[in-house]
Formats: structure tokens, C-alpha cells, sequence
């Protein structure tokens, strides 16, 4: 064979290995809440990329509602969601396939010396919402054990784009405003440093007071009516896992159900030991540890 014949017939072997190789690779259209854009979404596409090169990831996280609408129109493949999940009818339906990853979780805190140990919904629309059916302004209000009469100081962080503050409101009291009268700080660490100093004081704040001593947070019952009793839970991983504790919204990945090989590599990133670091960085909580360990060996299964 002639020289000019081999440089030919390899010019046209190497052709048809890129273009396989372009042929290979896969986008995945996505979009979503914008409370994960930024670092947590960044960490997510990059981890993606690392365990599957051949996965380009293209979107943007500009909302819900946005998501929600391209993903019914097929724009994208699958959305990255903050919103009651039982809305959604497709979810309802079983046409598409829902994975919780996280959950943002609210946090009421209050200081150890306060008797004071849960509170119902009720009760916290009472403290923190406009026009509350009934207003409460002093602990000695709830319980004849909290004897302080002095007016109640509200402190709420706004880390996070306000993701505490929005998430409380559509949980606790989704049908009016917060009332007049906050006190807002800038992080969970400045709103806990605040409530260790106001002795009468409620902190609404996304990160466990852990290494506040004098600080405790409040069991939350999900009862929305005066006179009504229920049992109280601890935001503890257990009960935000198991739906128990009220105040805690999931943040999942929504794909239609022909997606799912496609999705894959997606949602075992979003449960792995490395992207729940990155979660919590984020002051968000992941799922727990054996939950996700089998929920990924659920994928495995799933892609064999």
C-alpha cells in the first residue's frame, strides 16, 4: 500500500474513533431549586463528572416552578426540587420517580434556662406570624412554668438567601407574613450569639446550636389548633428522615421514569459520602448514612 493511502485510511480510522467517542458522550439537562445553586451545585456537577466522564451536565438552578414546567415540557431530564413532593401530580401518579437527597431543616432554638421545652405549630404562629389567631408576646402565655412576663425577642438568620425564614413560613403559617418586630441577622452564628444573650428570646436559625452550651433547641408538635394536644418531636435525623419533625422541607431529584438509567449517576453522586459532606457544609442535612448506602446499592441493582 502506498504511503499516501495509509496516512488516508488512518486519517479516516482516527475520524471515526472521535466521532464515536462524540457519539458516546451524553448531556444531562437539568435544572431547580435556587437554594442549591452555587457551591452545592457546583460540588454536584463536578462530583457527576468525575465518576462518569462521558456525562456532560448542562442547566441552570433559577427555581422550582421553573424545573417543574421544563421538566412536563421535556426540556430537561431531570430537576432538582424544594417542594411538597405530594403536589406534584406526576409524582402521585407513579409516571415519574422522585429521590430525596436532603433537607433543609428549621431549627428553633431558645436558651437552656428557659423551661420551655416544645412548642406546637399553633403556638409558633402565635410568636412569629401576622394576624395569628392568637397572639402570643411572653413565655408565661404557653405555660404557667415559663413565669417570664417580659416580651418575647425573635431572632432570625437570613444565611442562606432566607432559606430559613421562607421554608419556616410555608411550613408554619404559609397564608400570611411574618409580623413587624424582628431582629435579623446575617448567619446562624450570629443569630445563636444574639438568643445566648437575650434571655427571653426564640432563634429561628438552619444549623443545630451544637456547640452552644446555653443553648437548646425545641421539640415541634405538628398541631395547628388552640386547645388541641399532640406528640412533640426533636428535629433529630430519625424523625426529619421519617417525616415525624414538622418543620423540615426535602429537597429531591424528579425524573420522568424513562429517564432513570440516564439519571442514575445522578442521584448515586447526590448519596454519596462525599456529596453529604458537602451538604452539611451547606447547612443542610443529608439522609443518614445506612439509608443512603442502601439506596445506592438500589441503583446498582437497578443499572445491571
Amino acid at each position: 500500500m502506498k504511503k499516501s493511502h495509509v496516512k488516508s485510511a488512518l486519517t479516516v480510522a482516527l475520524a471515526g474513533t472521535l466521532f464515536a467517542g462524540t457519539l458516546a458522550a451524553e448531556t444531562l439537562r437539568y435544572a431547580g431549586s435556587d437554594f442549591l445553586a452555587g457551591e452545592t451545585e457546583s460540588a454536584l456537577v463536578a462530583a457527576v463528572k468525575a465518576a462518569t466522564p462521558e456525562i456532560e451536565m448542562n442547566g441552570e438552578l433559577i427555581g422550582s416552578r421553573t424545573a417543574l414546567d421544563d421538566l412536563r415540557a421535556g426540556k430537561i431530564d431531570f430537576a432538582l426540587m424544594l417542594q411538597n413532593a405530594d403536589e406534584i401530580p406526576e409524582i402521585n401518579s407513579g409516571l415519574w420517580n422522585k429521590q430525596v437527597f436532603a433537607y433543609h431543616v428549621a431549627y428553633l432554638v431558645v436558651p437552656q434556662a428557659n423551661p420551655i421545652e416544645e412548642l406546637s405549630l399553633f403556638q409558633l404562629r402565635g410568636i412569629f406570624a401576622e394576624n395569628a389567631e392568637r397572639p402570643i408576646t411572653a413565655w408565661n402565655e404557653i405555660s404557667a412554668t415559663g413565669t417570664r412576663s417580659t416580651k418575647i425577642e425573635r431572632i432570625v438568620s437570613t444565611q442562606n438567601g432566607d432559606l430559613a425564614s421562607t421554608a419556616f413560613q410555608s411550613l408554619a403559617f404559609p397564608r400570611t407574613h411574618f409580623s413587624a418586630g424582628l431582629r435579623k441577622m446575617k448567619t446562624d452564628h450570629d443569630a445563636l450569639h444574639a438568643l445566648e444573650n437575650a434571655k427571653d428570646g426564640i432563634a429561628l436559625v438552619s444549623t443545630a446550636p451544637i456547640r452552644y452550651d446555653a443553648l437548646k433547641t425545641v421539640a415541634i408538635s405538628p398541631v395547628n389548633e388552640n386547645g388541641k394536644t399532640g406528640t412533640a418531636y426533636p428535629p433529630i435525623p430519625s424523625n426529619i428522615y421519617n417525616r415525624d419533625y414538622p418543620l423540615s422541607l426535602q429537597f429531591f431529584i424528579a425524573y420522568p421514569k424513562k429517564n432513570a438509567a440516564k439519571v442514575a449517576p445522578v442521584i448515586r453522586t447526590a448519596l454519596s459520602d462525599s456529596f453529604a459532606e458537602k451538604l452539611s457544609e451547606s447547612n443542610l442535612m443529608p439522609l443518614p448514612k445506612s439509608i443512603r448506602k442502601n439506596l445506592q446499592k438500589e441503583v446498582d441493582e437497578e443499572e445491571k
